[in-house]
């Protein structure tokens, strides 16, 4: 580091302990950009009859345009979500979901993250990656394994052997595939998604922590007091 910039970074950090430097800007763009280098993740989410994993590819941040939330995050995220029955894939489909959150930091750890995240809607993307299995694999995934392979057994049958509940379960989620609407099955499992998102927004492993080696986050580590969204970027304030 040359001499100048040590007397830069000295002179800034001097503004910021005695007030003369109230908050820092940064764009939303930056902050994408970087978001984006860490993608694509895979998050694991359990389901009825299998297992589903959803796929972050990309994220788009924009600043809510709503009067009542306009102190908050739009993120898009263009996601890959599939659904696994005995380890083969039945259904793979891409999605945009749009989740308003706020922007918080920690300042006991020295973390950013978000709060509040709220999941605004779901919209299916019927691409050539998108594909439904043939229904009559989903089968096995419901039944006990001495009952795999022959699901056409009567339906009184299977009510005996596997319990009302179950069946009426598993025969409402199969005529749901059987249907071939890929936006049934979105709707089926919006609330799967819609909780693994909340739980990424709050897993406490998803925030970043600040480096301390890089000057303007040890800064903010040091004085930072917390984080708004102002005129579409990120406002760090020192007080």
């Amino acid at each position: 580091m040359s001499i100048s910039q040590k007397i830069r970074e000295l002179i800034t950090r001097l503004l910021v302990r005695f007030g003369h430097v109230k908050s820092a800007p940064v764009k939303l763009s930056e902050i994408e950009l970087m978001i984006n280098n860490w993608l694509p993740e895979i998050f694991e989410i359990e389901i009825a009859g299998g297992d589903a994993e959803l796929e972050i590819l990309n994220i788009d941040l924009n600043v809510c345009k709503e009067q009542k939330i306009q102190q908050n995050l739009k993120a898009v995220l263009f996601c890959n979500f599939k659904v696994k029955n005995n380890n083969s894939v039945i259904f793979n489909t891409h999605l945009n979901i749009e989740i308003n959150a706020e922007p918080d930091y920690f300042c006991e750890y020295k973390s950013i993250g978000v709060t509040n995240a709220k999941l605004v809607k779901i919209d299916l993307i019927n691409d050539k990656d998108s594909f439904i299995k043939d229904v009559s694999n989903l089968a096995n995934g419901f039944l006990p394994t001495p009952l795999k392979g022959i699901f056409n057994i009567a339906m009184a049958s299977s009510t005996a052997l596997l319990g009302e509940e179950m069946v009426s379960g598993m025969t409402r989620y199969l005529s749901i595939y059987n249907s071939g609407n890929q936006q049934k099955i979105i709707d089926y499992h919006h609330k799967d998604i819609e909780n693994k998102i909340i739980d990424i927004s709050n897993d406490s492993e998803m925030r970043y922590l600040l480096d301390e080696s890089d000057f303007e986050e040890k800064l903010f580590s040091d004085y930072g007091k917390k984080i708004k969204v102002e005129n579409d970027q990120l406002l760090f304030y020192f007080e």
